[in-house]
């Protein structure tokens, strides 16, 4: 589901499969979403890269490539994951779980208010 824009929505997390589907599907993501992965998959969950580096490679994106890679999250977790990852965007949103202070201090490159902000 490629945008117009050439942009490409991935989602991650480190909750089971079935639990994740459950909330892809409870959360109407589905039409949003080109590819997700969970922990299980990748062989280990935030703070590690895994789950990213998963997501990159199954666009064919090279890790030497995490620049042109955005992840948007509301956790240091988050944010310490995308730096590990290499992304070039690391954005933290304050409408979820830490403060601006506390994503920035572990990595964000930027600090939203939500994530409808970045769309």
């Amino acid at each position: 589901k490629r945008e117009p824009t050439g942009l490409y929505s991935r989602w991650r997390a480190g909750y089971p499969r079935a639990l994740a589907d459950k909330l892809i599907e409870k959360l109407s993501l589905s039409p949003h979403i080109d590819d997700s992965v969970v922990a299980e998959e990748a062989g280990g969950g935030r703070p590690q890269p895994h789950m990213l580096h998963l997501l990159m490679e199954r666009a064919g994106i090279a890790r030497e490539e995490g620049a042109c890679v955005l992840k948007c999250g509301d956790t240091v977790r988050d944010m310490e994951e995308g730096c590990n990852a290499g992304c070039g965007f690391v954005i933290g949103v304050t409408s979820g779980a830490d403060s601006e202070a506390a994503l920035k201090a572990a990595g964000a490159t930027a600090v939203l208010p939500s994530i409808a902000a970045l769309i």
